[in-house]
């Protein structure tokens, strides 16, 4: 018996250390009332939530549409890969996160990953500013050659129209 407890208790110490100093967020919350469990510290840095206690897992995001689609997913499949959304910090920059998360229903709750790609998000923005820019650059430039070009075709017509007979 104490060797089994003793090495339940390893086993626990080592869950929570890996749990605790993992590079990846990981969080676990209450099904019913989606009640905040468990955050490690790094979940906590990326959600900005030093206390989690009594914090509803739902206050993470900043468009409750984004949580309710979240839900719903979930719902449906049981598990969710890559979802992202913003996060909600108060008095922080913009900040984007991915969940992926499964539900273990018949004991009431959910637990998953979260990750910043505030980063890669901000990247994808500015290419896709960037490429709309360059769409728009290109029309316009084509637009604005259109009537040189159409004017110096209808001169080259009138120079060929106009060229000398040969004489026989």
């Amino acid at each position: 018996k104490a060797l089994y407890n003793h090495r339940v208790k390893r086993i626990k110490e080592e869950y929570l250390n890996l749990f605790n100093n993992s590079y990846t967020g990981i969080f676990k919350f209450r099904t019913r009332d989606f009640q905040v469990l468990l955050l490690n510290e790094k979940a906590k840095l990326i959600t900005g939530q030093d206390d989690y206690s009594g914090l509803s897992f739902r206050q993470f995001f900043i468009n409750a549409q984004a949580f309710e689609e979240f839900i719903s997913m979930l719902v449906e499949c049981q598990y969710v890969e890559s979802f992202e959304f913003q996060v909600h910090k108060p008095g922080r920059e913009e900040r984007w996160a991915s969940i992926s998360c499964r539900c273990f229903e018949e004991h009431g709750f959910v637990e998953g990953i979260i990750i910043d790609i505030t980063d890669s998000k901000k990247q994808m923005l500015e290419l896709q500013r960037l490429n709309h820019e360059l769409d728009q650059f290109i029309y316009h430039a084509s637009h604005d050659l259109r009537s040189p070009l159409t004017t110096i075709l209808g001169l080259a017509n009138l120079i060929r129209l106009d060229e000398p007979t040969p004489l026989i």
